[in-house]
Formats: C-alpha cells, structure tokens, sequence
C-alpha cells in the first residue's frame, strides 16, 4: 500500500457549465537602481603584419645598347675570374658571358653611347666598346 497525501478539504470545484473567473492581474513590479552591465567582448585584434624587408635599391643603369668588353677566353673559368677582379669598377653593370663559338666574352654594359662605354673603360685594359 502506497501513503497518499490528504486532498484538500473545502476545494471548489468548478461547476459544469461555468467558465471559472479569470485571476486577478498584478502590475508589473520596478525596481529603481543601477542600469545593468552589459558584457560585450572586444573584437580580438589580428596580429601585427611582420615587418617587411626594405627593398634593395635598383642598380643605376644607363639605358642603351652599348657594352664593353673585357676579354674572351676558352676557358669560361677564366671570363667568370677576370669578372670577380674588376667587376667593382664598373658599379650598377651587369657582365654577360656570351658563348661564341670555343670563346666566352666577357661583356659589360648597358651604356647609353659610344663615348660613355670608351669613358667607362678607363684604366681596364683590354677594353673595347661594342655596338648595339
């Protein structure tokens, strides 16, 4: 046997046919104080683009097809050797290695004319200017 608690004695029950009466409304209840905190998350930054490398600044070229040249060689060891000793004292030039045949010429350049690649030789000897 199961205990059961006792029903409440003197309950209306409603009567049949009759809606039962609506309770009475309460207004609402305001309380005064501090307005509330509203938590808002800050937007998490992105991280810091690392920094770039400063660019190397372009070698001073003249425009121009003029070259010089400084040798040709049938061993092409001996071009890239010449190369190494005197490239400096042509600062902003680019050596070419052109093959010709059993030869490798050693040609530097550009220069805008004849005279500035003839100025550009200066004490380098063997060195010839040559035509675009």
């Amino acid at each position: 046997m199961v205990d059961v608690p006792p029903s409440a004695a003197g309950a209306p029950y409603p009567q049949p046919g009759k809606p039962p009466k609506p309770a009475k409304a309460r207004p609402p209840v305001v309380v005064a104080g501090p307005p509330a905190t509203i938590y808002v998350p800050r937007p998490i930054a992105a991280p810091p683009a690392p920094p770039q490398p400063a660019p190397k600044p372009a070698p001073v070229v003249a425009a121009g097809g003029w070259r010089v040249q400084l040798g040709a060689f049938g061993d092409p060891n001996n071009a890239h050797k010449l190369w190494s000793e005197v490239g400096g004292r042509f600062a902003g030039r680019q050596a070419s290695f052109v093959k010709v045949g059993a030869l490798t010429k050693v040609l530097v350049g550009p220069y805008r004319s004849k005279a500035e690649a003839t100025s550009a030789c200066g004490t380098v000897k063997p060195c010839v200017p040559v035509a675009p």
